[in-house]
């Protein structure tokens, strides 16, 4: 394999380990934010059963004020009875306060319900908000581990940085700048030629540019412009 090739080989897959530690680096801000979301989301359910509370309690205010007003009307027929002259009006009136006191019953029923859904739902918020400590514990021990993680991989980026700037300084300059070139365009800009081969867009090499490369040429993919390179393992393959 041509000398200079060899060393952007090695390059190419340093430059590799960069961009995967790089890719990595730009999640974690977004993991630490998705923590935070949990965090939102959470909060929001306990948020909405506060809201059915408080739309329990107007249904409840709702349900007094009519047991209210149906109290009030059969205390004032009740007074009305002894002032009625036929037993016909008095058998109507008494048929109507029967049927307003079975209201009484089933608003008081709702009332009672009510009371009831109200006690459940505040159970559910102390268990929501009981979990709810719980959980920014955990979400807060994730973002300890992921910002930790953080450090790891720019430790590791450095110790990799620090492998590439010596190597660069052996690859001619013109190279390095072809190399760069397609690196940007393409993603990497070296490919294997096994199997007769590009390894980049798999195109089929002609007789001429295996034997360049066999004696050591810098060759080019007519269709992708990588550079082409002979893997030893896949050297019996061309």
């Amino acid at each position: 394999m041509n000398e200079q090739i060899a060393r952007l080989v090695q390059l190419q897959k340093l430059d590799i380990i960069v961009d995967d530690i790089d890719g990595r680096l730009k999640e974690i801000p977004e993991l630490i934010e998705e923590e935070e979301a949990k965090i939102v989301r959470e909060n929001e359910k306990k948020e909405a059963v506060k809201q059915e509370v408080k739309d329990i309690q107007v249904d409840l205010k709702n349900w007094e004020i009519e047991a209210g007003k149906l109290e009030a009307e059969i205390k004032k027929n009740k007074e009305e009875l002894n002032t009625l002259k036929s037993n016909e009006a008095y058998s109507r009136m008494h048929k109507e306060i029967g049927e307003k006191e079975k209201k009484v019953s089933d608003v008081e029923e709702e009332i009672l319900k009510c009371y009831d859904r109200i006690e459940e739902k505040e159970k559910e918020i102390g268990e929501l908000e009981s979990a709810l400590e719980n959980f920014k514990k955990q979400v807060k021990e994730n973002q300890g581990k992921y910002r930790s993680d953080a450090e790891k991989l720019k430790l590791n980026k450095k110790e990799v940085e620090e492998e590439i700037a010596p190597l660069k300084k052996e690859i001619k300059e013109k190279l390095l700048e072809e190399y760069e070139k397609i690196r940007k365009v393409r993603g990497t800009a070296l490919a294997s030629a096994g199997d007769s081969n590009c390894g980049g867009c798999y195109r089929e090499l002609m007789p001429q540019e295996i034997n360049n490369l066999i004696e050591g040429k810098i060759v080019r993919c007519g269709s992708c412009n990588r550079l082409l390179y002979i893997d030893e393992k896949q050297n019996g393959t061309l």
